[in-house]
């Protein structure tokens, strides 16, 4: 998979296998499917980079994405939005995990000051 033109930061599969989310340094999300063959079926663009991704466990069309600037936005690649978007108290943290229980009613992650 070769569509991302800058370095990876996270690459995770979906909890029921159809689908692979990646992210890039620049803000880019891509969202493929590799069966039959590999192919783009979401691309989204972000302001800040992404650090983090998690699919909330229930179904393969919401995704937890944690970027630069202390957010954390949860994307509904059905129907290519931003549904909810969770700004942490600490300015300027890049979201470096994320995670949720797995009933997906609670969410935890961890930020990190970007280098200097």
């Amino acid at each position: 998979y070769r569509e991302h033109t800058s370095p990876l930061t996270f690459a995770r599969f979906s909890c029921e296998g159809m689908f692979c989310a990646t992210s890039d340094t620049s803000g880019t999300l891509k969202v493929w499917a590799f069966s039959p063959e590999v192919k783009t079926v979401h691309s989204f663009v972000f302001k800040s980079g992404i650090f983090s991704v998690h699919w909330a466990r229930k179904v393969d069309k919401l995704l937890f994405v944690g970027t630069g600037g202390s957010k954390i936005k949860l994307v509904n690649i059905t129907s290519r939005k931003i549904t909810h978007e969770l700004v942490h108290p600490t300015s300027g943290l890049q979201i470096i995990a994320l995670t949720t229980n797995l009933m997906c009613t609670h969410l935890v992650s961890s930020g990190q000051q970007p280098p200097q």
